[in-house]
């Protein structure tokens, strides 16, 4: 049987929503969403909750997550996902806790589901590749870039075909949302592998399940979606 861990970041502070882990949306602190989608997954063996936030670290064991203490020095602004994950996985390695795909669960996408965790999951068991990463489709926007100096347009539009198309009639692009990261272990050794990688595949999530919470406006429109769903249950 293959054995998967979910690895959950939640650091005390954040740069533009004070307290935003524990903040409530839709009636549940946003902590709280991606534990109950991890939890609901028919394959998450474990699931692991890293964070220099003793409030945080509990609010996690109450809801029976296991616990990683994470030092400052990665809790900061500048501590990457790749920092997160591989002093996880040297801490699980040094309890004998062994497994074949850790499942990398970012809190601020509270609109990520149990299907989606177990729909991605599901491909990578099947294909046998080194990673997974979850992707939105959209319009490649950049294509209306415009220079500015002094609030004065610097470049010829008119030159410029896609300034006449709309926005729908633009170039697709897949982006990353932040949702799901998957990694297979037996494939990934080093610490700079932990990221998105050639070869990985991609899982596209509509938008709205793709909303990725980083200042306010995000907060709301998905804390109004949440509501929503649950007035529909």
């Amino acid at each position: 049987m293959k054995r998967v861990v979910a690895l959950i970041p939640a650091k005390r502070k954040s740069e533009r929503i004070k307290n935003k882990n524990l903040k409530k949306i839709g009636k549940r602190p946003l902590l709280w969403w991606t534990l109950d989608s991890a939890k609901k997954s028919k394959y998450i063996d474990e699931i692991y909750v890293s964070s220099d936030s003793s409030k945080i670290l509990n609010y996690s064991k109450k809801h029976k997550a296991e616990t990683i203490k994470r030092p400052k020095n990665i809790s900061n602004h500048l501590a990457t996902k790749k920092d997160v994950i591989y002093h996880a996985l040297n801490y699980l390695k040094k309890k004998d806790n062994f497994f074949d795909f850790l499942i990398y669960l970012q809190p601020t996408s509270p609109l990520r589901t149990s299907y989606h965790i177990d729909y991605a999951l599901n491909k990578i068991f099947k294909k046998k590749i080194s990673g997974l990463v979850s992707v939105s489709k959209q319009s490649d926007d950049t294509l209306w870039k415009i220079k500015v100096k002094n609030n004065i347009i610097l470049n010829d539009t008119g030159k410029n075909k896609n300034f006449a198309k709309r926005s729908q009639d633009l170039k697709k692009i897949y982006r990353p949302n932040g949702a799901i990261f998957i990694f297979n272990l037996k494939k990934l050794k080093y610490k700079n592998q932990f990221d998105i990688s050639k070869g990985f595949q991609i899982y596209e999530m509509d938008r709205l399940s793709s909303i990725d919470i980083d200042e306010y406006y995000d907060f709301n429109l998905a804390d109004l979606i949440l509501k929503k769903r649950k007035r529909k249950n």
